[in-house]
């Protein structure tokens, strides 16, 4: 009878393993680095593609282009390297998990990141026109708006985020119901005290005023609803 070999990673220690972990790191770091320089020639199209919404940006202080720029240089390297970074944080965990664990965790991960590729799609495609349109409609012939980048590139990540995170709550509800931790039920129930906090957490992430609040929080309360139907559907037998 054979005996199965153990693998060469579970005989590791604590400090094996940490040493793994620098390594992947390490490898991760040099790869963003190159995924930068390799964006480099595309980010000022890529600029000219996020400013587009509003045509023409100003900047007031002489960092601010400068800074623009290389801010999307290295979102744009991030970017690239999201394959690269989930494959090394794959490989890394799966050694410890069981056949059933890994096809979870896979599964999950992978729907995680669709649902906030989602977000930050609808985000910049739905919820910034419309909120551009309406803070520019406040415009008159005394009060012209002179945008500066920065405010601006802050303004459009912060919304990309909030946007990203907030269409994982289907996800959320649904592992919640389907590992038996909270049931349907529950946040059928509680839909009143979820709108209070949809609204609240909408108030924290956006700017301070009420149509950036509705145009998250609306989303929020949709994906939440959806959250219910996919709980339902998935909830622990």
């Amino acid at each position: 009878m054979t005996r199965e070999l153990p693998s060469p990673k579970a005989d590791l220690s604590f400090w094996g393993h940490l040493e793994e972990l620098r390594g992947r790191i390490l490898k991760i770091a040099v790869f963003y680095v190159i995924a930068c320089c390799l964006f480099y020639p595309e980010a000022q199209t890529a600029l000219g593609y996020l400013i587009a919404p509003v045509g023409k940006l100003i900047f007031t202080s002489p960092g601010d282009a400068f800074c623009a720029f290389w801010n999307v240089v290295l979102g744009g390297g991030a970017l690239l390297s999201v394959p690269y970074i989930l494959y090394h944080i794959w490989s890394f965990i799966a050694e410890g998990l069981t056949e059933e664990e890994k096809k979870l965790v896979f599964f999950y991960g992978l729907l995680s990141f669709v649902l906030f590729l989602l977000g930050a799609v609808f985000a910049f495609y739905v919820i910034m026109p419309m909120a551009l349109q309406f803070f520019l409609s406040y415009q008159t012939p005394q009060i012209t708006a002179f945008i500066s980048v920065d405010k601006y590139m802050s303004f459009l990540f912060s919304w990309v985020i909030d946007a990203g995170l907030a269409f994982e709550t289907p996800l959320f509800i649904f592992v919640l119901a389907r590992f038996g931790i909270v049931t349907p039920e529950f946040f059928a129930q509680k839909r009143r005290y979820a709108i209070v906090i949809i609204l609240i957490i909408a108030a924290i992430l956006t700017p301070p005023d009420v149509v950036s609040q509705i145009l998250l929080a609306a989303p929020m309360l949709i994906l939440y609803e959806l959250g219910i139907i996919f709980a339902k559907m998935g909830r622990k037998k």
